[in-house]
């Protein structure tokens, strides 16, 4: 693949993770992560940082979530994109809820 699909790596992450597969499961997360880096080096789109969002969210590192989110909000709202799931998740993760 691409050194910008995320979604192979993310797909087989929520796999080992929902088989408690940690140490794989962190490993595929890492390269979903760096995939979605080189898709927004290469694209800073709304797509692209949602995608990072996702990873990061899904591997439960919050912080580096947090701060994906936002730019992924930032971005989406310079796109016109619906951005409303992902306020949403800006508050969950300042809430503790995740």
């Amino acid at each position: 693949g691409k050194a910008d699909d995320w979604q192979r790596p993310l797909n087989a992450a929520m796999y080992a993770k929902s088989n408690k597969l940690n140490d794989d499961a962190a490993k595929w997360f890492d390269q979903a992560n760096k995939a979605a880096d080189t898709a927004i080096a290469a694209k800073p789109t709304f797509a692209n940082y949602r995608a990072k969002s996702n990873v990061l969210f899904n591997a439960g590192r919050m912080q580096e979530a947090l701060a994906a989110t936002e730019k992924a909000v930032e971005v989406g709202k310079a796109e016109k994109a619906d951005t409303a799931a992902l306020e949403k998740r800006i508050a969950d993760i300042k809430a503790g809820k995740n």
